[in-house]
């Protein structure tokens, strides 16, 4: 299967997981690692991102070197 492929309709292809994951990092789980180092208590509201954007996000290789950053 090829990684800009989706393997079933409607469903996300293996770039756009990667994708997804470097998203989760950036956006929710620095931000909860950082509140755990900053704050007594901390309370975050669920996040759920989608796709990560930036430099790269339209190619297999540039996903994978976003997510290897």
């Amino acid at each position: 299967m090829a990684p800009d492929a989706a393997h079933v309709p409607g469903e996300w292809s293996v770039r756009e997981v990667v994708l997804h994951l470097v998203a989760a990092e950036e956006i929710v789980w620095q931000a909860r690692l950082e509140a755990l180092a900053t704050e007594v208590f901390p309370h975050w509201a669920w996040t759920e991102p989608g796709s990560w954007s930036g430099p790269g996000d339209d190619t297999w290789h540039g996903a994978i070197a976003a997510f290897a950053e």
